[in-house]
């Protein structure tokens, strides 16, 4: 690039020895000159907007990597657990809301987890036969009031906040605190649900306890 601007300052030193008299001339290298000069500024300016367009290309690129990791970090499922009555289920976030009571008369199925299959019949009677149910998100519709909610989310930023609604006649106990019938709460995870003799662990990992 040096070789090329000293070649070029040298051509024009003998152009004006020459003709550099006559004043057409003279101004006919200044407007060269100038010319020159201007495409010279356009090349820079061009291969500096590519070099920026290339930096944005690459930094996007990795903030796109890095929406795909934490997008594929949320959770997905989550757990119940009860190591005195052996229940130990896995829960897609797709079967909510998700019911928790006991009936003789259905089983566990995709959205219900029925307590009379690990509870015996004389435990199991403190547990109604549509105990609680479980919201994701929560279901503001039917809560009485979002002041529990919006608390919830100035405290946490990325994990998911879940809803009980207790329909229950005989309540719970929601990490220590009862909820009656007809109650609702705003929890994270891991949780623990006190019904009748259950103690369930909730959790968004396996073999929480």
């Amino acid at each position: 690039k040096k070789k090329k601007k000293k070649k070029f300052q040298i051509f024009f030193f003998f152009f004006f020895f020459f003709f550099g008299k006559n004043k057409n001339t003279i101004l006919s290298i200044s407007l060269i000159v100038k010319i020159y000069h201007y495409n010279n500024k356009i090349k820079n300016n061009t291969k500096e907007k590519k070099n920026n367009d290339d930096v944005d290309e690459v930094t996007s690129n990795i903030d796109s990597s890095q929406d795909t990791t934490q997008n594929d970090d949320k959770p997905t499922k989550f757990y119940i657990s009860d190591k005195e009555h052996n229940i130990e289920i896995e829960v897609p976030f797709e079967d909510f809301p998700y019911l928790i009571g006991r009936s003789n008369s259905i089983s566990n199925t995709q959205n219900i987890l029925n307590l009379a299959d690990y509870v015996n019949q004389l435990e199991i009677r403190k547990v109604s036969h549509s105990h609680c149910r479980l919201h994701y998100p929560p279901d503001e519709d039917i809560l009485p009031s979002t002041d529990e909610l919006d608390e919830a989310r100035t405290k946490v930023s990325n994990d998911p906040i879940f809803h009980l609604h207790c329909i229950g006649r005989n309540g719970m106990f929601l990490n220590g605190s009862i909820i009656l019938k007809g109650g609702h709460g705003i929890f994270t995870m891991p949780s623990t649900l006190k019904i009748g003799p259950c103690t369930l662990n909730l959790s968004l990992t396996p073999n929480h306890s």
